[in-house]
Protein backbone atom coordinates (compact mmCIF):
# COMPACT_ATOMS: atom_id res chain seq x y z
CA UNK A 1 0.00 0.00 0.00
CA UNK A 2 0.72 3.64 0.19
CA UNK A 3 2.14 6.06 2.84
CA UNK A 4 0.41 7.30 5.66
CA UNK A 5 1.31 11.27 7.48
CA UNK A 6 0.19 10.83 11.44
CA UNK A 7 -0.67 13.92 12.61
CA UNK A 8 -0.32 14.49 16.73
CA UNK A 9 0.92 17.84 18.18
CA UNK A 10 0.55 16.52 21.59
CA UNK A 11 3.27 14.36 22.72
CA UNK A 12 3.41 15.25 25.96
CA UNK A 13 -0.04 13.74 26.62
CA UNK A 14 0.95 10.15 27.78
CA UNK A 15 -1.80 8.26 26.27
CA UNK A 16 -2.47 10.43 23.12
CA UNK A 17 1.61 9.84 22.79
CA UNK A 18 1.09 6.05 23.20
CA UNK A 19 -1.87 5.57 21.28
CA UNK A 20 -0.55 7.20 18.47
CA UNK A 21 2.42 4.64 18.24
CA UNK A 22 0.62 1.73 18.59
CA UNK A 23 -1.56 2.76 15.50
CA UNK A 24 1.86 3.62 13.60
CA UNK A 25 3.39 0.68 14.44
CA UNK A 26 0.10 -1.17 13.11
CA UNK A 27 -0.35 0.60 10.15
CA UNK A 28 3.63 0.15 9.43
CA UNK A 29 2.42 -3.37 8.84
CA UNK A 30 0.14 -2.45 5.69
CA UNK A 31 1.60 0.57 4.49
CA UNK A 32 5.05 1.08 3.05
CA UNK A 33 6.04 4.56 4.41
CA UNK A 34 4.78 6.00 8.16
CA UNK A 35 5.53 9.90 8.80
CA UNK A 36 4.73 11.09 12.30
CA UNK A 37 4.77 14.81 12.54
CA UNK A 38 7.25 16.61 14.64
CA UNK A 39 6.85 20.16 15.85
CA UNK A 40 10.58 21.30 15.74
CA UNK A 41 9.33 24.02 18.48
CA UNK A 42 8.02 26.35 15.54
CA UNK A 43 4.22 25.63 15.90
CA UNK A 44 2.69 28.65 18.35
CA UNK A 45 0.09 28.01 21.02
CA UNK A 46 -0.52 24.08 20.52
CA UNK A 47 -2.77 22.37 22.32
CA UNK A 48 0.05 20.70 24.88
CA UNK A 49 1.89 24.29 25.42
CA UNK A 50 -0.95 27.24 24.98
CA UNK A 51 1.22 29.89 26.48
CA UNK A 52 4.56 28.97 24.52
CA UNK A 53 6.51 28.13 28.17
CA UNK A 54 10.21 27.09 26.89
CA UNK A 55 10.46 24.57 29.44
CA UNK A 56 7.22 22.95 28.08
CA UNK A 57 8.76 22.75 25.08
CA UNK A 58 12.53 21.57 25.87
CA UNK A 59 10.50 18.70 27.60
CA UNK A 60 8.70 18.04 24.72
CA UNK A 61 11.62 17.64 22.47
CA UNK A 62 13.41 15.43 24.91
CA UNK A 63 10.57 13.12 24.76
CA UNK A 64 10.46 13.17 20.66
CA UNK A 65 14.15 12.15 20.33
CA UNK A 66 13.38 9.12 22.90
CA UNK A 67 10.61 8.11 20.30
CA UNK A 68 12.74 8.88 17.38
CA UNK A 69 16.00 6.71 18.85
CA UNK A 70 13.23 3.68 19.44
CA UNK A 71 11.50 3.58 16.43
CA UNK A 72 11.86 3.43 12.45
CA UNK A 73 9.27 6.66 11.80
CA UNK A 74 9.68 9.23 9.21
CA UNK A 75 9.43 12.66 10.16
CA UNK A 76 7.22 15.39 9.35
CA UNK A 77 9.40 18.45 10.46
CA UNK A 78 7.40 21.63 10.95
CA UNK A 79 9.60 24.82 9.72
CA UNK A 80 8.76 28.77 10.23
CA UNK A 81 6.94 30.62 8.13
CA UNK A 82 10.04 32.33 5.98
CA UNK A 83 10.47 28.84 4.59
CA UNK A 84 7.57 29.13 2.86
CA UNK A 85 7.05 30.59 -0.51
CA UNK A 86 5.82 34.07 -0.18
CA UNK A 87 3.48 33.54 -3.09
CA UNK A 88 1.55 30.78 -1.73
CA UNK A 89 -0.05 32.61 1.31
CA UNK A 90 -2.78 34.03 -0.32
CA UNK A 91 -5.74 31.42 -0.39
CA UNK A 92 -8.62 33.46 1.22
CA UNK A 93 -10.77 30.91 2.07
CA UNK A 94 -8.74 29.06 4.49
CA UNK A 95 -7.18 32.45 5.86
CA UNK A 96 -10.85 33.45 6.41
CA UNK A 97 -11.77 30.07 8.21
CA UNK A 98 -8.14 30.72 10.22
CA UNK A 99 -9.75 33.82 11.45
CA UNK A 100 -13.31 32.87 12.21
CA UNK A 101 -11.56 29.85 14.45
CA UNK A 102 -8.52 31.08 15.67
CA UNK A 103 -10.02 31.70 19.20
CA UNK A 104 -11.41 28.29 19.88
CA UNK A 105 -8.25 26.61 21.45
CA UNK A 106 -8.23 29.43 23.66
CA UNK A 107 -11.63 28.96 24.68
CA UNK A 108 -11.26 25.65 25.58
CA UNK A 109 -7.92 26.60 28.16
CA UNK A 110 -10.14 29.88 29.46
CA UNK A 111 -13.34 28.19 29.70
CA UNK A 112 -15.30 30.68 28.26
CA UNK A 113 -17.06 30.07 24.89
CA UNK A 114 -16.94 33.84 23.77
CA UNK A 115 -13.20 34.37 24.93
CA UNK A 116 -11.60 36.56 22.05
CA UNK A 117 -8.22 36.75 22.36
CA UNK A 118 -7.16 40.42 22.66
CA UNK A 119 -3.65 40.00 22.04
CA UNK A 120 -3.08 40.90 17.91
CA UNK A 121 0.38 39.30 18.14
CA UNK A 122 -0.66 36.27 19.63
CA UNK A 123 -3.40 36.10 16.96
CA UNK A 124 -1.01 36.55 14.43
CA UNK A 125 1.08 33.69 15.42
CA UNK A 126 -1.27 31.08 15.31
CA UNK A 127 -2.30 32.42 12.24
CA UNK A 128 0.55 32.01 10.37
CA UNK A 129 1.40 29.14 12.15
CA UNK A 130 -2.07 27.98 10.91
CA UNK A 131 -1.64 29.04 7.25
CA UNK A 132 2.58 27.84 7.12
CA UNK A 133 0.93 24.18 8.29
CA UNK A 134 -1.98 24.12 5.89
CA UNK A 135 0.92 25.04 2.66
CA UNK A 136 3.83 22.31 4.41
CA UNK A 137 1.22 19.73 4.75
CA UNK A 138 -0.02 19.93 1.03
CA UNK A 139 3.52 20.14 -0.13
CA UNK A 140 4.42 17.38 2.31
CA UNK A 141 1.99 15.46 1.31
CA UNK A 142 2.75 15.94 -2.51
CA UNK A 143 6.07 14.96 -2.16
CA UNK A 144 5.98 11.80 -0.56
CA UNK A 145 3.04 10.41 -2.17
CA UNK A 146 1.00 10.03 0.98
CA UNK A 147 -2.52 8.52 0.60
CA UNK A 148 -3.89 8.41 3.71
CA UNK A 149 -3.97 11.05 6.80
CA UNK A 150 -4.63 10.17 10.48
CA UNK A 151 -5.06 13.12 12.83
CA UNK A 152 -5.68 12.87 16.76
CA UNK A 153 -8.89 14.27 17.97
CA UNK A 154 -9.59 17.01 14.95
CA UNK A 155 -11.21 19.68 16.77
CA UNK A 156 -8.63 22.23 17.08
CA UNK A 157 -7.29 24.27 14.45
CA UNK A 158 -4.13 22.80 13.79
CA UNK A 159 -5.68 19.75 13.66
CA UNK A 160 -8.22 21.57 10.84
CA UNK A 161 -5.62 22.67 9.16
CA UNK A 162 -4.36 19.35 8.38
CA UNK A 163 -7.47 17.97 7.84
CA UNK A 164 -8.27 20.81 5.24
CA UNK A 165 -4.88 20.31 3.47
CA UNK A 166 -5.50 16.37 2.93
CA UNK A 167 -9.27 16.98 1.58
CA UNK A 168 -7.97 19.27 -0.56
CA UNK A 169 -5.81 17.08 -2.43
CA UNK A 170 -8.52 14.42 -2.38
CA UNK A 171 -6.51 12.17 0.42
CA UNK A 172 -8.27 10.38 2.66
CA UNK A 173 -9.13 11.08 6.48
CA UNK A 174 -9.23 9.57 9.28
CA UNK A 175 -9.43 10.48 13.04
CA UNK A 176 -8.28 9.19 16.03
CA UNK A 177 -8.77 9.33 19.83
CA UNK A 178 -8.22 7.77 23.09
CA UNK A 179 -10.86 5.14 23.81
CA UNK A 180 -13.40 4.85 26.55
CA UNK A 181 -10.93 2.72 29.03
CA UNK A 182 -6.87 3.29 29.39
CA UNK A 183 -5.20 1.38 26.91
CA UNK A 184 -7.34 1.52 24.00
CA UNK A 185 -8.29 4.11 21.00
CA UNK A 186 -11.03 4.84 18.52
CA UNK A 187 -10.78 5.05 14.83
CA UNK A 188 -13.35 7.10 12.85
CA UNK A 189 -13.93 7.18 8.63
CA UNK A 190 -14.64 10.65 8.64
CA UNK A 191 -12.42 14.41 9.36
CA UNK A 192 -14.32 14.14 12.98
CA UNK A 193 -13.86 12.35 15.63
CA UNK A 194 -17.34 13.55 16.99
CA UNK A 195 -18.90 12.17 13.88
CA UNK A 196 -22.65 11.61 14.24
CA UNK A 197 -22.91 9.94 11.16
CA UNK A 198 -20.53 6.96 12.42
CA UNK A 199 -22.11 6.68 15.86
CA UNK A 200 -25.64 6.36 14.23
CA UNK A 201 -23.69 3.67 12.05
CA UNK A 202 -22.29 2.33 15.10
CA UNK A 203 -25.60 2.07 17.16
CA UNK A 204 -27.78 0.79 14.05
CA UNK A 205 -25.41 -2.35 13.54
CA UNK A 206 -25.23 -3.03 17.37
CA UNK A 207 -29.09 -3.08 17.64
CA UNK A 208 -29.00 -5.01 14.43
CA UNK A 209 -27.14 -7.42 15.50
CA UNK A 210 -29.16 -7.65 18.48
CA UNK A 211 -32.17 -8.90 16.52
CA UNK A 212 -30.01 -11.92 15.15
CA UNK A 213 -27.76 -13.16 17.68
CA UNK A 214 -29.28 -14.22 21.40
CA UNK A 215 -26.28 -14.04 23.20
CA UNK A 216 -24.63 -10.87 21.77
CA UNK A 217 -28.39 -9.22 23.02
CA UNK A 218 -27.79 -10.53 26.34
CA UNK A 219 -24.60 -8.90 26.27
CA UNK A 220 -25.50 -5.25 25.09
CA UNK A 221 -28.51 -5.24 27.60
CA UNK A 222 -25.88 -6.15 30.41
CA UNK A 223 -23.58 -3.45 29.89
CA UNK A 224 -26.15 -1.07 28.50
CA UNK A 225 -27.72 -1.11 31.74
CA UNK A 226 -24.51 -0.77 33.50
CA UNK A 227 -24.01 2.26 31.39
CA UNK A 228 -26.82 4.25 32.69
CA UNK A 229 -26.78 2.56 35.96
CA UNK A 230 -22.83 4.03 36.28
CA UNK A 231 -23.69 7.44 34.80
CA UNK A 232 -26.34 7.83 37.76
CA UNK A 233 -24.09 6.43 40.36
CA UNK A 234 -20.98 9.17 39.54
CA UNK A 235 -18.67 6.25 38.42
CA UNK A 236 -16.49 7.76 35.87
CA UNK A 237 -16.41 5.18 32.98
CA UNK A 238 -14.79 6.94 30.86
CA UNK A 239 -10.84 8.53 32.43
CA UNK A 240 -9.61 9.63 29.03
CA UNK A 241 -11.22 11.76 26.29
CA UNK A 242 -13.58 14.48 26.77
CA UNK A 243 -14.16 15.27 30.32
CA UNK A 244 -16.60 13.39 32.28
CA UNK A 245 -17.97 15.66 35.13
CA UNK A 246 -19.87 12.51 37.03
CA UNK A 247 -20.80 13.13 40.33
CA UNK A 248 -22.85 11.38 42.92
CA UNK A 249 -25.00 14.17 44.48
CA UNK A 250 -27.63 13.12 46.83
CA UNK A 251 -29.51 15.54 47.45
CA UNK A 252 -33.16 15.89 46.59
CA UNK A 253 -34.85 17.87 44.22
CA UNK A 254 -38.01 20.20 46.33
CA UNK A 255 -40.72 20.94 44.08
CA UNK A 256 -41.71 24.58 42.20
CA UNK A 257 -44.91 26.40 43.47
CA UNK A 258 -47.79 24.24 44.15
CA UNK A 259 -47.54 21.31 41.46
CA UNK A 260 -50.34 22.42 39.74
CA UNK A 261 -48.63 22.81 36.63
CA UNK A 262 -46.54 20.22 35.00
CA UNK A 263 -42.77 20.17 35.50
CA UNK A 264 -40.29 21.00 32.74
CA UNK A 265 -37.03 20.57 33.47
CA UNK A 266 -33.98 21.91 31.04
CA UNK A 267 -30.49 19.92 31.51
CA UNK A 268 -27.94 22.39 29.70
CA UNK A 269 -24.45 21.10 28.31
CA UNK A 270 -21.13 22.68 28.38
CA UNK A 271 -21.09 25.20 26.07
CA UNK A 272 -16.95 26.13 26.44
CA UNK A 273 -16.62 22.35 26.09
CA UNK A 274 -18.26 21.92 22.44
CA UNK A 275 -16.49 25.25 20.92
CA UNK A 276 -15.09 24.11 18.13
CA UNK A 277 -17.16 20.68 16.86
CA UNK A 278 -18.90 21.87 14.40
CA UNK A 279 -21.63 18.72 14.64
CA UNK A 280 -22.86 20.26 18.09
CA UNK A 281 -23.88 23.52 16.13
CA UNK A 282 -26.30 25.20 17.67
CA UNK A 283 -29.69 25.38 15.04
CA UNK A 284 -32.39 26.54 16.83
CA UNK A 285 -30.70 29.73 18.86
CA UNK A 286 -28.33 31.98 18.70
CA UNK A 287 -26.85 29.95 21.50
CA UNK A 288 -27.14 27.85 24.21
CA UNK A 289 -27.72 31.03 26.78
CA UNK A 290 -29.91 32.61 24.29
CA UNK A 291 -32.44 29.43 24.47
CA UNK A 292 -32.48 29.27 28.10
CA UNK A 293 -33.14 32.71 27.95
CA UNK A 294 -36.52 32.16 25.31
CA UNK A 295 -37.51 29.07 27.05
CA UNK A 296 -37.92 30.74 30.82
CA UNK A 297 -39.18 33.97 29.13
CA UNK A 298 -42.13 32.72 27.44
CA UNK A 299 -45.41 33.29 28.63
CA UNK A 300 -47.03 30.36 26.71
CA UNK A 301 -44.50 27.93 28.46
CA UNK A 302 -44.93 29.55 31.64
CA UNK A 303 -48.68 29.57 31.81
CA UNK A 304 -48.44 25.68 31.23
CA UNK A 305 -45.22 24.47 33.27
CA UNK A 306 -42.72 25.06 36.23
CA UNK A 307 -39.40 25.11 34.67
CA UNK A 308 -36.20 23.70 36.57
CA UNK A 309 -32.77 24.34 34.83
CA UNK A 310 -30.38 21.93 35.87
CA UNK A 311 -26.87 24.02 35.12
CA UNK A 312 -24.02 21.47 33.57
CA UNK A 313 -21.85 20.83 36.17
CA UNK A 314 -18.91 21.75 33.90
CA UNK A 315 -20.55 25.20 33.88
CA UNK A 316 -18.94 25.89 37.71
CA UNK A 317 -15.29 26.08 35.79
CA UNK A 318 -15.99 28.59 33.30
CA UNK A 319 -15.34 32.40 33.14
CA UNK A 320 -15.25 35.61 31.76
CA UNK A 321 -18.47 36.67 29.38
CA UNK A 322 -19.86 33.32 29.84
CA UNK A 323 -19.93 33.17 33.49
CA UNK A 324 -21.43 36.51 33.86
CA UNK A 325 -24.21 35.45 31.36
CA UNK A 326 -25.16 32.36 33.00
CA UNK A 327 -25.20 34.09 36.45
CA UNK A 328 -27.55 37.15 34.50
CA UNK A 329 -30.10 34.62 33.92
CA UNK A 330 -29.48 33.24 37.21
CA UNK A 331 -30.63 36.61 38.53
CA UNK A 332 -33.93 36.45 36.83
CA UNK A 333 -36.72 35.62 39.85
CA UNK A 334 -39.51 33.26 38.87
CA UNK A 335 -42.05 31.61 41.56
CA UNK A 336 -42.28 29.24 38.32
CA UNK A 337 -38.24 28.79 37.58
CA UNK A 338 -35.50 26.71 39.94
CA UNK A 339 -32.25 27.00 39.01
CA UNK A 340 -29.63 24.21 39.88
CA UNK A 341 -26.38 26.12 39.53
CA UNK A 342 -23.14 23.79 38.98
CA UNK A 343 -22.39 24.28 41.78
CA UNK A 344 -25.39 22.79 43.86
CA UNK A 345 -25.54 19.04 44.75
CA UNK A 346 -28.81 18.53 44.08
CA UNK A 347 -29.18 15.12 42.18
CA UNK A 348 -30.22 15.45 38.55
CA UNK A 349 -31.79 11.82 38.58
CA UNK A 350 -33.93 13.40 41.26
CA UNK A 351 -35.35 16.43 38.90
CA UNK A 352 -35.71 13.53 36.25
CA UNK A 353 -38.08 11.66 38.52
CA UNK A 354 -40.30 14.40 39.17
CA UNK A 355 -39.92 15.58 35.50
CA UNK A 356 -42.62 15.64 32.52
CA UNK A 357 -41.01 16.63 29.55
CA UNK A 358 -37.24 16.89 29.53
CA UNK A 359 -35.45 19.99 27.39
CA UNK A 360 -31.64 18.59 26.77
CA UNK A 361 -28.84 20.65 24.82
CA UNK A 362 -26.87 17.87 23.64
CA UNK A 363 -26.35 16.91 27.53
CA UNK A 364 -25.61 12.77 27.73
CA UNK A 365 -28.78 13.28 30.24
CA UNK A 366 -31.30 13.21 27.42
CA UNK A 367 -30.12 9.59 26.57
CA UNK A 368 -30.67 9.00 31.00
CA UNK A 369 -34.08 10.31 30.24
CA UNK A 370 -34.98 8.14 27.47
CA UNK A 371 -33.87 5.05 29.28
CA UNK A 372 -36.48 6.53 32.22
CA UNK A 373 -39.27 6.61 29.49
CA UNK A 374 -39.30 10.44 29.80
CA UNK A 375 -40.56 12.58 26.40
CA UNK A 376 -37.23 13.88 25.31
CA UNK A 377 -36.97 17.36 23.71
CA UNK A 378 -33.23 18.04 21.89
CA UNK A 379 -32.40 21.79 20.99
CA UNK A 380 -29.02 20.72 19.51
CA UNK A 381 -27.39 18.07 17.92
CA UNK A 382 -26.13 15.50 20.18
CA UNK A 383 -24.71 11.56 20.31
CA UNK A 384 -28.24 10.61 20.85
CA UNK A 385 -29.88 12.45 17.89
CA UNK A 386 -31.18 9.34 15.89
CA UNK A 387 -32.61 7.45 18.86
CA UNK A 388 -36.36 6.64 18.40
CA UNK A 389 -38.22 8.73 21.25
CA UNK A 390 -36.05 11.95 20.95
CA UNK A 391 -38.04 14.72 19.18
CA UNK A 392 -35.71 16.85 17.36
CA UNK A 393 -36.45 20.71 17.48
CA UNK A 394 -35.60 23.11 14.86
CA UNK A 395 -37.80 25.78 16.22
CA UNK A 396 -38.72 27.64 19.40
CA UNK A 397 -42.28 27.30 17.82
CA UNK A 398 -41.86 23.99 16.77
CA UNK A 399 -40.55 23.56 20.53
CA UNK A 400 -44.10 25.30 21.87
CA UNK A 401 -45.78 22.87 19.47
CA UNK A 402 -43.51 19.21 21.34
CA UNK A 403 -44.72 20.15 24.36
CA UNK A 404 -48.68 19.60 24.02
CA UNK A 405 -47.66 16.72 21.72
CA UNK A 406 -47.60 12.92 22.60
CA UNK A 407 -44.90 11.43 23.75
CA UNK A 408 -42.83 9.37 21.00
CA UNK A 409 -42.21 6.01 20.95
CA UNK A 410 -39.10 4.74 22.80
CA UNK A 411 -37.11 1.76 21.13
CA UNK A 412 -35.45 0.51 24.54
CA UNK A 413 -33.27 -1.91 22.06
CA UNK A 414 -31.97 0.67 21.23
CA UNK A 415 -31.03 3.23 23.74
CA UNK A 416 -29.48 0.04 25.78
CA UNK A 417 -27.28 -0.34 22.14
CA UNK A 418 -26.76 2.84 22.44
CA UNK A 419 -25.29 2.51 26.44
CA UNK A 420 -23.35 -0.41 24.84
CA UNK A 421 -21.92 1.89 22.90
CA UNK A 422 -20.91 4.36 25.08
CA UNK A 423 -19.41 1.92 26.97
CA UNK A 424 -16.91 0.68 24.27
CA UNK A 425 -17.15 2.50 21.04
CA UNK A 426 -15.69 -0.23 19.46
CA UNK A 427 -12.18 1.11 20.47
CA UNK A 428 -8.80 -0.73 19.53
CA UNK A 429 -7.17 -2.42 22.73
CA UNK A 430 -3.28 -1.54 22.11
CA UNK A 431 -1.74 -4.26 20.14
CA UNK A 432 1.94 -3.13 20.40
CA UNK A 433 2.76 -1.28 23.36
CA UNK A 434 2.06 -2.28 27.11
CA UNK A 435 1.59 -0.80 30.14
CA UNK A 436 3.72 -1.20 32.77
CA UNK A 437 1.81 -0.88 36.21
CA UNK A 438 3.80 -1.09 38.91
CA UNK A 439 6.17 1.08 40.76
CA UNK A 440 5.93 4.12 38.32
CA UNK A 441 3.68 3.73 35.01
CA UNK A 442 5.31 3.19 32.03
CA UNK A 443 4.17 2.31 28.40
CA UNK A 444 6.37 -0.04 26.83
CA UNK A 445 7.77 -1.51 23.07
CA UNK A 446 9.20 -4.60 22.38
CA UNK A 447 10.01 -4.82 26.70
CA UNK A 448 11.56 -1.29 26.18
CA UNK A 449 10.05 1.83 28.20
CA UNK A 450 9.06 4.11 25.23
CA UNK A 451 6.97 6.50 27.52
CA UNK A 452 7.42 7.59 30.84
CA UNK A 453 3.80 8.73 32.10
CA UNK A 454 3.65 12.12 33.90
CA UNK A 455 2.50 12.66 37.74
CA UNK A 456 -0.72 13.55 36.82
CA UNK A 457 -1.38 10.44 34.36
CA UNK A 458 -0.58 8.18 36.73
CA UNK A 459 -3.08 9.38 39.18
CA UNK A 460 -5.60 8.95 36.47
CA UNK A 461 -4.43 5.34 35.78
CA UNK A 462 -3.89 4.41 39.83
CA UNK A 463 -7.61 4.95 40.36
CA UNK A 464 -9.12 3.84 36.68
CA UNK A 465 -6.30 0.78 35.36
CA UNK A 466 -7.82 -0.76 32.66
CA UNK A 467 -7.99 -4.67 33.82
CA UNK A 468 -8.60 -6.84 30.92
CA UNK A 469 -11.66 -8.57 33.06
CA UNK A 470 -14.21 -11.40 31.76
CA UNK A 471 -16.62 -8.67 29.76
CA UNK A 472 -13.70 -7.58 27.87
CA UNK A 473 -12.88 -11.31 27.07
CA UNK A 474 -15.92 -12.02 26.06
CA UNK A 475 -16.55 -8.66 24.42
CA UNK A 476 -14.02 -9.71 22.33
CA UNK A 477 -14.92 -13.40 20.97
CA UNK A 478 -18.61 -11.95 20.46
CA UNK A 479 -18.06 -8.49 18.85
CA UNK A 480 -14.95 -8.72 16.77
CA UNK A 481 -16.83 -10.32 13.86
CA UNK A 482 -19.04 -7.22 13.95
CA UNK A 483 -16.71 -4.39 13.37
CA UNK A 484 -13.55 -5.12 11.21
CA UNK A 485 -10.59 -3.53 11.59
CA UNK A 486 -8.85 -2.18 8.46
Amino acid sequence: MGNVFIFNPVPLWDHHLAETLDLAIDLSKKYNQIFIFDCNKKLKHCPANIYNNDRICENCLGRQAKIKSQSQFQRFKFTDLSEVDESKKHDEEIASYILENIDHDMVFIRKDAFFEMSSSSEKDLIYFSAMTLYLQVIDFIKKNSVDTVFVWNGRRIYEKMVIMAAKSLDVKVRTYISGPKIGSYVIVDDDNVFSLKHIKKNVDEITQRCMEDEEFRELVFEEGRKFFENQEKGVVDRPLGIANFSNQNNKIFSQIGTRNKKLLSIFTSSLWEKKGISEFNHKVYLDEYNGIQEIITDPDILRKFDIAVRWHPALKACTGKEKKIMHDIFDQKSESIMHVKPTDDISSYSILEHSDFVVTFGSTIGAEALYRQKKVLLLSPANYSHLKGVMQITSHAELRDALDAPRQKIDMVEVLAYGFYERNRNAHQFQHISIEHQRKLTFSYLGEPIVDATPITHRIYRRYFYEKNAFVKRLHSIYSDVFNRD
